[in-house]
């Protein structure tokens, strides 16, 4: 923490007119944040306006880096807000509205769609990092790079304090079954996991009426239940939320991961160079009969919570395959 006069800093010019999309690399993030509100490593703590009954801060930067205090009192809750879509994606637009008002937000998405990319990270090329004006009066920062990418500069780099919670979301389509492993929106959960931090994965079933408000006010909902709930280290869970358009769910279930996928297919076409290229399609595969899981009873219009871990290991069969004798 910084000295007193540190601490009584308020966010203002430079960082307001730093331009809205400054790319610097990641290696000066250690040293200097975009526009030197930070120098030399050093990372004060930031005191600045309480929100209003709206939930808006009185200085047209205050929601964007806080340190957790609010004019020298803790804010309740230290989000980071991220997805797979992209910063601008409608749904995570739609999320930090939401959130608004719950605690301290951040917002820290790649530049552009990272959809499926699941918990991919960059190691042969730099990663770049851009300041951007969210709108509202919020910046955030858009980051070249996959959605793990973006958690991983989010604690390591550019947030003075770890957050309290990471919202993952809100998806653009249904992370349910085997999509869970190649989704790029519980990846940036899972990271957020791996730091010990509680995690929420949110995501909406695609539809020809999208109602992504709708849905984060939802999944605000959820998310307050689940820190009442006051969720150990590292807890994690993966929230879908059915179409809206009929109307309002039937309510939430807590179900277990389907094992169902798609049955994949490729679609070969030509360019008109002559060249092959295949487009990946298919259909998900149907629950069995009388199976209760995030795929069947999203199909019958409940929001799913499933919790998740990453450990992989398949711990019932560790002792029958220490019985298959693997020797040198």
């Amino acid at each position: 923490m910084g000295n007193a006069a540190a601490a009584s800093t308020i966010l203002s010019p430079p960082f307001d007119t730093a331009p809205p999309s400054a790319r610097i690399p990641i290696a000066t993030l250690s040293t200097s944040l975009l526009g030197g509100v930070w120098h030399g490593g050093s990372r004060p703590a930031v005191r600045l306006a309480r929100p209003d009954k709206a939930g808006r801060a009185t200085h047209p930067m205050a929601r964007f880096h806080t340190g957790g205090v609010w004019h020298g009192q803790e804010a309740d809750v230290r989000i980071l807000a991220t997805n797979d879509d992209g910063i601008m994606a409608p749904g995570l637009v739609a999320m930090r509205r939401a959130l608004a008002g719950l605690g301290d937000l951040m917002v820290v998405a790649p530049t552009t769609s990272q959809s499926a990319v699941g918990h991919s990270i960059s190691l042969t090329e730099p990663v770049l990092c851009h300041r951007m004006d969210l709108g509202d009066g919020l910046a955030g920062f858009g980051i070249e790079g996959s959605p793990a990418d973006c958690v991983k500069l989010a604690f390591l780099e550019l947030m003075p304090e770890r957050p309290d919670l990471v919202v993952s979301g809100l998806n653009l389509g249904a992370n349910v079954g085997i999509n869970v492993l190649y989704s790029g929106t519980v990846a940036a959960a899972v990271e957020g996991a791996f730091y010990g931090v509680p995690s929420v994965a949110v995501s909406l079933e695609d539809s020809d009426a999208v109602d992504f408000d709708g849905a984060a006010r939802l999944a605000r909902r959820l998310v307050e239940q689940f820190l009442a709930a006051r969720p150990g280290p590292g807890t994690l869970v993966n929230i879908n939320i059915p179409d809206l358009s009929p109307g309002p769910p039937k309510g939430v279930k807590v179900v277990p991961q389907s094992m169902k996928g798609w049955r994949e297919k490729w679609d070969a076409r030509r360019d008109p160079r002559g060249r092959t290229y295949y487009w990946i399609t298919g259909e998900s595969e149907a629950e069995d009969e009388g199976a209760e899981t995030d795929v069947s009873a999203l199909a019958a219009r409940y929001v799913t919570v499933t919790p998740l871990r990453f450990d992989l290991t398949d711990h019932a069969r560790l002792e029958a395959v220490r019985a298959w004798d693997f020797r040198l």
